[in-house]
């Protein structure tokens, strides 16, 4: 949704809202031909619009092509205080020329879940998992993002999320500044300011980013369901294949929690993670033997544990005898 065009000189806005669905990358392009039609605030030559970004996440394929659009085309992205950018939509934050979740920003990333169809096998349906996971960690590291964040993201259950704290996203540099556009800026003013300027600026200008394009067959085996929040349908505008489909759980792989955190809070944050994701499986069971353990303990002065049972019966053996020597007597 374009917010404002930029028409009046102002800072031009476009809002990413809801999940993400097939469909929303070519909406961008349209909606960013429009703005750039009448926009007039610039930087360096480029046009100085913001994707704002309030999303839970949805068709990864997506996102990543969002992704590449705004690579492309150095838009900057935003996310306001008290708004979320979680799941796929994180793709979407990191490509901004300079990207700025807010420090009230809710930022977090878990692993895309495997989707395996009944007309995929299974062995062709990993390949293709890993074949996406190998493209994203690529992008991670053309963007600058820090291999630590792709590894928190893959040690992350797909039903979890892993939310990161100001440091860790200033650490991480999931928050900060495109190397393309750094390098960009740069050259950009430089040659602006060289006696040459006009036309060595346009000769920069014309050598912006390129992305590689992500293999659509990845739509078929991998979503990024997002938070979960009640009430709210992620797979809508997904196109998705009319098949019946069984979850693939890639929980029993190789990844583990990983302990180094940015700050406390992040670390403290990581471990209650990590040890609730070991306790899952098992609640109940725990919980059904805390229960036990807690009935059976021997509680000072209850007749059911052992020196209570013992003074029981030792009571009943004093009152016996008493009884007895009456009797005789």
């Amino acid at each position: 949704m374009i917010v404002n065009d930029g028409a009046d000189g102002a800072k031009s806005l476009i809002r990413l809202q809801g999940a993400i669905g097939k469909g929303d990358a070519a909406s961008l392009d349209s909606a960013l031909a429009r703005v750039r039609q009448v926009a007039t605030s610039t930087i360096n030559g480029v046009p100085f619009i913001t994707i704002e970004l309030d999303s839970p996440g949805g068709d990864v394929v997506e996102a990543l092509d969002i992704g590449r659009i705004i690579y492309r085309n150095f838009l900057m992205t935003l996310v306001r205080p008290g708004r979320e950018c979680v799941s796929a939509c994180v793709f979407v934050l990191m490509a901004g020329a300079v990207h700025t979740p807010a420090d009230g920003a809710r930022i977090g990333l878990h692993r895309p879940l495997l989707v395996s169809w009944s007309h995929i096998g299974a062995e062709e349906a990993h390949a293709r998992y890993n074949g996406l996971m190998a493209y994203l960690r690529q992008y991670f590291q053309q963007l600058g993002v820090d291999d630590a964040a792709f590894e928190m993201m893959m040690r992350t259950d797909s039903d979890g999320m892993r939310y990161f704290s100001p440091a860790e996203m200033d650490r991480l540099h999931l928050r900060g500044e495109d190397p393309a556009w750094e390098k960009f800026y740069h050259s950009t003013w430089a040659a602006a300011n060289a006696p040459a300027g006009p036309m060595e600026a346009k000769q920069v200008a014309a050598t912006l980013p390129e992305m590689p394009k992500v293999d659509e067959i990845y739509r078929s085996v991998v979503f990024m369901p997002g938070a979960y929040h009640a009430g709210v349908d992620y797979f809508a505008g997904v196109d998705l294949p009319n098949a019946k489909f069984a979850w693939a759980s890639m929980d029993d792989g190789e990844w583990r929690p990983l302990w180094i955190s940015g700050d406390l809070a992040g670390t403290i944050w990581a471990l209650m993670a990590a040890i609730w994701s070991w306790l899952r499986p098992v609640w109940w069971f725990i919980a059904i033997l805390a229960f036990e353990i807690l009935r059976a303990r021997p509680w000072p002065g209850d007749p059911g544990s052992r020196h209570g049972a013992e003074a029981w019966r030792l009571d009943g053996l004093v009152s016996r005898a008493s009884t007895g020597a009456t009797g005789q007597a």
